[in-house]
């Protein structure tokens, strides 16, 4: 359930697609077909870890939107 939208995203980018309609593509059918036969358990597991994944991703972007502000030369004082 992790690795699938990667390795869609891969395929998707080696073929010369659109790698976002892919995962997207993919999460569609991994919320039907898949979702369903997990335990409730391991919903709770990969939420998680979803979530984790999502802060952390935001916390980077953020961090580098805070660090190129003072690292480039602005043409204006």
């Amino acid at each position: 359930m992790i690795l699938c939208p990667w390795v869609s995203y891969l395929i998707a980018e080696g073929l010369k697609l659109s790698g976002i309609v892919s995962i997207l593509t993919n999460g569609v059918f991994l919320s039907y077909y898949a979702t369903p036969n997990i335990s409730p358990a391991a919903k709770k597991v990969l939420q998680l870890c979803y979530e984790t994944v999502a802060v952390s991703a935001e916390q980077i972007v953020f961090l580098f939107l805070g660090i190129g502000l003072f690292a480039f030369n602005h043409p204006y004082k």
